[in-house]
C-alpha cells in the first residue's frame, strides 16, 4: 500500500498537481499515520472568481458607471461634503451628503444636493440636480443691479452691487456662487453667525431668485409707462409730437362742463 501511494504522489507531482475541484481529498497519508486531509487549492470551483460570467455576483464583465459630468460651459465645484446618518431598525444607516455648485459664469448658476452610500454617486446626484435647479442671475455689468437682503432659515445675508473694478468682497461659499455666476463686482455680507455652508449656499440662491423677480416687475412697469407715454404723444398733433404739452394744449383738450352734463 505504501509503495502504491508513494507511486501516486510522483505521478501526480510529475504532472503538475491534480486539477482544482473545490473542496479537495487531501493528500496521501504519511507512512505508519491514517489518511490524508486537509483542504483543495485555493482556486476552488466554488471561488467567485470562477463562476459563469466573470468574478461578479450579478453576472458579465459590467461595464463601469457613466460619471455625470457637466457641459463644457459649465464648471462645478463641491462646497460641502458631509456624512450623515438615519435610524432604521437594525442601527444607523450612514450616507454621504454632497452640496455641488454649477455655473457658466455668464449669469446661470444652479445648486444640487445629493445623498448616497459613496462619495462619488452623492457628487454625481448632486451635480445631476444642480443643472435641473438652474436659475437666471440679473446683472448690471459685472454687478448686480441693486441691493437685497434675505434672511433664509438661519442665514441673513446681504448683497449689495459695486462699482467696475471693486471685485467680489464676500466670503465662503457666497464667493462661489458670485463666482460661478460671472458677478465680478459685489459686495456681500453673511450677518448671521451660521457657518453652514448648505444654508449659506439656499440663503445667496434665494436673494437672486428675489432679485430676479424684482427686476421682472421693474421691467413691466417700464414698459407700461413706456407705452402709456408713446399713446400720448400720438394724441397731439404731428406738428406737436415730441415737444412738451403746453399751457394752451391741455385746455383745449379740457372738455367744457355744460348744464346737461351737471
Amino acid at each position: 500500500m505504501e509503495d502504491q501511494a508513494q507511486a501516486a504522489a510522483r505521478a501526480e507531482k510529475a504532472a503538475g498537481g491534480p486539477p482544482s475541484q473545490g473542496r479537495g481529498q487531501g493528500g496521501p497519508g504519511r507512512p505508519g499515520g491514517g489518511p490524508g486531509g486537509g483542504r483543495g487549492s485555493a482556486r476552488s470551483g466554488n471561488h467567485p472568481g470562477n463562476r459563469r460570467g466573470g468574478g461578479n455576483r450579478r453576472g458579465g464583465n459590467q461595464r463601469g458607471r457613466q460619471v455625470a459630468t457637466s457641459p463644457p460651459e459649465f464648471d462645478s465645484k463641491t462646497v460641502a461634503l458631509d456624512r450623515v446618518s438615519r435610524m432604521q431598525a437594525g442601527g444607523r444607516r450612514f450616507r454621504f451628503r454632497a452640496v455641488v455648485i454649477v455655473g457658466n459664469r455668464k449669469g446661470i448658476v444652479g445648486i444640487g444636493i445629493g445623498k448616497a452610500p459613496g462619495v462619488r454617486e452623492a457628487i454625481e446626484k448632486a451635480s445631476r440636480r444642480a443643472h435641473e435647479n438652474k436659475i437666471a442671475v440679473p446683472r448690471v455689468g459685472g454687478t448686480i443691479p441693486r441691493d437685497i437682503e434675505v434672511k433664509l432659515g438661519t442665514s441673513r445675508i446681504i448683497l449689495r452691487p459695486a462699482r467696475p473694478g471693486h471685485g467680489v468682497v464676500a466670503g465662503g461659499v457666497v464667493r462661489t456662487i458670485c463666482d460661478l455666476a460671472g458677478i465680478t463686482d459685489i459686495t456681500a455680507k453673511i450677518l448671521s453667525r451660521s457657518s453652514n455652508n448648505l444654508a449659506n449656499a439656499r440663503a445667496t440662491m434665494a436673494g437672486f431668485e428675489q432679485l430676479s423677480a424684482r427686476m421682472a416687475i421693474t421691467h413691466e412697469r417700464r414698459a407700461g409707462l413706456a407705452g402709456a407715454k408713446k399713446e400720448e404723444t400720438n394724441d397731439l398733433p404731428a406738428d406737436k409730437q415730441g415737444e412738451q404739452p403746453t399751457t394752451e394744449d391741455v385746455k383745449d383738450s379740457a372738455q367744457p362742463v355744460t348744464e346737461n352734463a351737471l
